[in-house]
């Protein structure tokens, strides 16, 4: 798993924040499963954890990806960069969304 996952009650619910290991990304979900992570967005934790790291909104996790082949090597037409061997990674294990991408299981 490539990500740090705190299970905490506040606001009188239990709910997830999810640290990316080796990027400043930072998401909050409803669950956070193996095969399962239900990304929220949580207002007001944003603006007190946007200080210090850049904190995800469900709009942007749940994007689906768009990769394509071309002249035999993948490209991600999505506006991320991601090295060759990430790339493969990501075409190996087939996410569906950015948010499986960031926070996933295989790394």
């Amino acid at each position: 798993m490539n990500y740090y996952n705190v299970q905490v009650e506040i606001f009188q619910k239990q709910l997830h924040i999810l640290l990316n290991v080796h990027y400043p990304l930072l998401a909050f979900a409803r669950v956070a499963k193996y095969d399962n992570i239900d990304f929220i967005d949580e207002p007001i934790l944003v603006q007190e954890f946007s200080p210090f790291y850049q904190v995800l909104q469900t709009t942007e996790l749940n994007k689906p990806l768009n990769l394509s082949l071309d002249a035999e090597k993948w490209m991600l037409q999505n506006d991320y960069q991601f090295n060759e061997a990430e790339l493969e990674e990501i075409v190996f294990w087939n996410p569906e969304t950015i948010g499986e991408i960031i926070f996933n299981h295989w790394d």
